[in-house]
């Protein structure tokens, strides 16, 4: 039930902060395109993933992977945009899948319960990646729309994250 919770972030916290510079409509179609260039890359990091589970494999999630992952098919100026987010911390705040791997040092890799266990500590991390990068993508699109520079507009989506995402 958190990870639904957790996944409404961007439409409850972000929505609103970019409808008050942008417009309602603006903000909304700009968070639907963000979700969308999104959706392709979650989608095969599930299926590839999902696979794995059946096969009682822990996830091969790791913090970094996964926002470069869903950065795959964007444009290189927003490539460039969440590369400097990643630098600055704004992405990929959670440390729960190396905790986890640390904390399971040693341990039997092929039990149930760990393989859980790890699925369990990945799912939460990949819902605040896609928060994150759905803020930013939204907030770099809406000021690149106003003709900001692409520095002004990295800087107005770390900025959009940090105020959002409950830093």
């Amino acid at each position: 039930m958190y990870w639904f919770t957790n996944a409404t972030q961007p439409i409850a916290l972000t929505l609103p902060v970019l409808s008050s510079r942008h417009g309602y409509a603006k903000a909304q179609s700009a968070l639907i395109d963000a979700y969308k260039s999104l959706a392709e890359p979650a989608g095969s990091l599930a299926v590839t993933e999902l696979k794995r589970l059946l096969r009682g494999r822990s996830p091969l999630l790791r913090s970094s992977s996964v926002a470069e992952h869903f950065a795959s098919r964007l444009g290189p100026d927003e490539k460039a945009m969440i590369n400097r987010l990643i630098e600055l911390n704004r992405l990929d705040i959670t440390m729960a899948v190396e905790i986890n791997q640390l904390a399971m040092r040693g341990a039997e890799k092929r039990g149930f319960t760990t393989v859980m266990n790890d699925w369990l500590v990945a799912a939460p991390h990949v819902v605040e990646v896609i928060n994150r990068m759905t803020t930013a993508l939204a907030a770099y699109r809406l000021a690149r729309a106003e003709g900001r520079s692409h520095d002004d507009a990295t800087q107005y989506a770390a900025d959009s994250v940090f105020r959002t995402q409950l830093d």
